[in-house]
Formats: C-alpha cells, structure tokens, sequence
C-alpha cells in the first residue's frame, strides 16, 4: 500500500512538465505572434513613408508646374505689350523730327532700330522655345545684352542668359547674370526667379548659408508667390 502510494506520489509531478511544456509553447506562439505584428508594423510604417515621399515629390513637381506655368503667362504678357510697342511705333505724317525725344532725328530710323530690337529679342527667344538651340541662343542673349544695354527687355534678357548657363552648368556665369537681375531691376517680374535661383546655384556649391539668405529673401520679399513656396520647400530640405 505504501509502495503504491509512493509509486503514485512519484508519478505525480509528470503531469507539471508537460503544463510547463504547454505554457513554453504558448510564449513561443505569442512571441512569433507579436514578431510577425511587429515586423507588418514595421512594413507599414515603410510603406507609409515611400507613399508620404511620393507624395512630396509629386507635390514639387505640381510646383514646379505652376511655377513654369507662371513664367509662360508673363512671357504671354510681355509678348502682348511688344505687340502693341511695335504697333504704336508706326511712323505717321503729322509729328515733326523735333518732337522726337529720340537722340536720333530720323523718325524712319527710330523705327527701324525699335523694330531691329524687338527682332532680335525675339530671335533669341526663339531660339531656346522654338529651336532649342541652346548653345545659339547664349550667344543670341550675350549680343542682345551688348547691341541694347537700355531695352526694356535687358532685365529678361540678364534673366534669359542666366537660364541658359544654369542649365549648362557654369554655375558662377549664371550667378553673375541673376545678380543682374536681382541688383539692377528692383521692378522686374523676373526678379524673385532670380533670386531664387541664386540660392539655388549657393545650395548646389555647398554654401548653405548663402543658400538660406537668398531663399529667406524671397519669402520675405515676395510672399504668396511660387517662388517663395519653393524657397520655403528649399529652406525645409536644409
């Protein structure tokens, strides 16, 4: 009897193991559990950020969008008011060689200068929309520059230019034209592009720090304007 007893007694932590052996088993499942949560979490939270930086680039791009779409109404504004430049320059009989405010008496000839500057703006124009011939058109808006230092068009013209280098990557050239812009235009429509430009080409030759003064200008100087929504995008990513 007390054999069997302690036969039982003996026999009886068995069933212990296994409960332990159970509950083993269940942490093994709620740690592969929580892992497996843990690691679609973290997949989320990937594919969360990818679509969040989809988004901001696609944000810049619409920006850039407007920001283009912004440069062709003003080239369409310009184009109109050369338009009407050249109309109201036609020579008619009644004013006298006097009345001309011209240094050149010649009525004939001040039209024709008008319209030699108007040709050759356009020209130049012509070749960076039309040809895409960009190489020319550099050397179309260098002469431009030279031939009519006092046209109405030399701020767009500066600005033109410094396009041009840009894109051709001599940096310190188009620095030099956009400083023309921003310096000796305080009116001009071209004026904030420049500018940001310049910071643009400061952010690109590691100078943040002139980077940041451009971009702050902008914003302050031309609020509620694209140029200044991508300064302040500029000024986020320094």
């Amino acid at each position: 009897m007390l054999v069997g007893l302690s036969g039982a007694a003996y026999a009886a932590p068995a069933p212990v193991v296994e409960a332990g052996g159970d509950l083993e088993s269940r942490v093994a499942r709620l740690e592969a559990q929580f892992e497996s949560r843990s690691r679609m979490q973290l997949e989320t939270q990937q594919r969360l950020s990818a679509l969040q930086d989809e988004l901001r680039e696609l944000r810049g791009v619409t920006e850039e969008h407007d920001h283009k779409l912004s440069q062709l109404l003003d080239r369409q504004r310009e184009i109109y008011k050369e338009l009407a430049r050249v109309q109201s320059g036609t020579p008619v009989a009644t004013p006298s060689p006097a009345a001309n405010s011209q240094p050149v008496v010649d009525t004939g000839s001040n039209y024709s200068a008008d319209l030699s500057e108007n040709d050759a703006y356009d020209r130049a124009v012509g070749l960076v929309l039309k040809q895409k011939d960009y190489a020319k058109a550099t050397d179309a808006f260098r002469k431009f520059i030279k031939d009519f230092p006092k046209s109405s068009y030399i701020d767009n013209a500066h600005y033109w230019l410094g396009q041009l280098l840009y894109s051709d990557r001599k940096l310190d050239e188009a620095g030099q034209s956009f400083i023309q812009v921003v310096n000796r235009f305080p009116n001009s429509s071209k004026r904030a592009d420049a500018m940001l430009k310049l910071g643009i080409i400061a952010l690109e030759k590691g100078d943040k720090a002139g980077a940041s003064a451009y971009f702050n200008r902008v914003v302050k100087e031309y609020p509620d304007t694209t140029s200044a929504r991508l300064a302040k995008d500029k000024l986020g990513s320094l």
